[in-house]
C-alpha cells in the first residue's frame, strides 16, 4: 500500500501534464489584435500563426519579435491570455520624431533647404528608438534632419543613441531661442557605432560633435550666447567640436576662439 500511493501520485501528475500539453481544451481557438494603420488583423494572424498552439507554450518575446520583424511600423506588442484558449495582442504603432531626408533630395533645386525639406517624399520616419519604420510623404510635418553619405532603408535601426542626442540638442536650442532650421547630420550610424558632426540653425549656425560630451558643449553654447547678448553682438557661427569653441560674429565684430 505504501508503494502504491507514491505511484498513484506520479501517475496523477503525469496525467495532468499530458492533459495540459496535449488536450484540445488548451489549444488556441481565438486570436484577436488591436487595430494599427499598417497591418490588418488577418496579416497579424498569418504572421504569428497561433491558432492550434498550446496555450501554455506561448512565448511572448518570440511572438513580439515576429511581429516587429515583419511590420516595422509596430513598436509595442503585449500578449494577453484568457484561459483556456483565447489570446489578445495589444499593438501600438511607432510614432515618428524626425524626418530623415537625404541632402541630395534638395540639392538639385534652387529652393531653400527649409522650403524643400517640408515638401518632399524622399525622407524616412524614425522613432525615439532609432527605428526607421516608414517613408515620409508630402504631408509629413516632423522636424526635418538632413543627412548625407548614407543610404537608409526601412527596418534599419540607428546606432550610437543618435536620436536621443539630437533631441537633447534641439530641445536646448529651442529653450535658448534658436529655431532648429537646416538641421544636418554628417554621418549616420547603423545598428552600432557613433555619429559625428551635427549642425543646426542660422545666425547662429551651431555645430556639435555628437560622440563627445553634449552637456559640456551645450553649457558652452549658453555661455557664449549670454555673453553675446551682454555685448550686443550678433553671433553668426559657433563650432563646439573643440575644447575651445570657435565663434564668428557679424561684420565689423571681432571673432574669437574661447
Amino acid at each position: 500500500m505504501k508503494k502504491i500511493v507514491p505511484l498513484l501520485f506520479i501517475l496523477i501528475i503525469l496525467g495532468i501534464i499530458y492533459f495540459t500539453l496535449f488536450s484540445t481544451v488548451f489549444k488556441i481557438k481565438s486570436l484577436s489584435s488591436s487595430p494599427v494603420d499598417c497591418a490588418s488583423s488577418d496579416d497579424i494572424r498569418k504572421v504569428v500563426n497561433l491558432l492550434g498552439v498550446n496555450f501554455f507554450l506561448l512565448d511572448a518575446e518570440v511572438i513580439s519579435k515576429k511581429i516587429k520583424d515583419k511590420f516595422f511600423c509596430i513598436g509595442y506588442v503585449n500578449l494577453k491570455r484568457s484561459i483556456p484558449d483565447k489570446v489578445t495582442l495589444e499593438l501600438k504603432g511607432r510614432s515618428g520624431v524626425f524626418n530623415l531626408i537625404p541632402y541630395e533630395a534638395i540639392s538639385s533645386s534652387d529652393a531653400t533647404p527649409s522650403a524643400q525639406v517640408i515638401a518632399t517624399d524622399s525622407g524616412f520616419l524614425v522613432d525615439e528608438e532609432g527605428v526607421i519604420f516608414a517613408k515620409a510623404n508630402f504631408e509629413t510635418r516632423l522636424q526635418p534632419i538632413l543627412f548625407s553619405g548614407e543610404t537608409l532603408s526601412i527596418g534599419e535601426r540607428l546606432g550610437g543613441e543618435l536620436i536621443s542626442k539630437i533631441s537633447q540638442v534641439l530641445e536646448t536650442l529651442k529653450s535658448l531661442g534658436i529655431y532648429p532650421f537646416g538641421a544636418k547630420i554628417y554621418s549616420i550610424p547603423i545598428e552600432s557605432g557613433s555619429s559625428d558632426n551635427f549642425s543646426v540653425g542660422q545666425k547662429p549656425q551651431t555645430t556639435f560633435k555628437l560622440n563627445d560630451s553634449l552637456d559640456r558643449q551645450l553649457a558652452s553654447l549658453q555661455l557664449i550666447l549670454n555673453q553675446a547678448r551682454i555685448d550686443t553682438k550678433e553671433v553668426e557661427f559657433i563650432d563646439l567640436r573643440f575644447d575651445k569653441p570657435v565663434v564668428k560674429y557679424g561684420k565689423g565684430q571681432s571673432n574669437l576662439r574661447n
